[in-house]
């Protein structure tokens, strides 16, 4: 009786190594394959994202550049205090943009049908679906600046010096609203549903 069960036991051992080994070979092939579908997606799609990233970072880094001259020269330009807000929403939300945009391609591609490369961690990376939302984003620093200008005359009055220290100011604040543009949206959403009670 003994003598069977051993030699069960030894079948039954047999039977796992060999589903092991099975195993493994099965999950070699299936790596195999993953690896040769990354590298198709790579040959096929990462020129049109190496691409799309440079059109991504031009865009943004000559939003920055420009909002910024027109900003530090704006004793040329003599521009309302109203435009001066706008263009630092412009200029926050634009540096946002960028400084995300870089951290995305740093962490690698996402490719049409999902695949991410060259791992799934960390998740955010770049792709052509987000590329058209960084090239959008500066429009949301745009809501920032008219919410500032027109929030500080709502709150508090507000009078321009000789020395120009409120419009500094309001640079300020519109800066930092359009650096946090996509936050402060859903922060009023927010507010706003509160306030009809929905």
């Amino acid at each position: 009786m003994d003598n069977e069960n051993s030699n069960e036991i030894k079948k039954l051992q047999s039977q796992v190594l060999d589903l092991e080994q099975e195993i493994e070979n099965i999950s070699k092939k299936v790596q195999k394959l993953h690896i040769e579908k990354i590298e198709q997606l790579l040959a096929i799609e990462e020129t049109m994202l190496k691409s799309r990233f440079r059109l991504v970072i031009l865009i943004l880094a000559s939003c920055v550049l420009l909002t910024s001259l027109v900003i530090l020269l704006n004793y040329i330009f003599f521009l309302e205090v109203i435009w001066i807000c706008i263009l630092s929403g412009i200029l926050g939300s634009s540096i946002s943009a960028l400084i995300s945009a870089l951290q995305r391609k740093a962490n690698g591609w996402e490719f049409k049908n999902g695949l991410k490369y060259p791992n799934d961690s960390p998740k955010d990376k770049f792709s052509i679906r987000i590329s058209s939302f960084f090239i959008i984003r500066p429009i949301l620093g745009i809501l920032s600046g008219f919410i500032i200008y027109y929030g500080f005359q709502t709150i508090g009055s507000f009078k321009i010096n000789s020395e120009g220290l409120e419009e500094s100011s309001l640079v300020f604040w519109s800066i930092l609203a359009g650096l946090f543009a996509k936050s402060m949206i859903e922060k009023l959403k927010d507010v706003f549903k509160n306030l009809i009670g929905s």
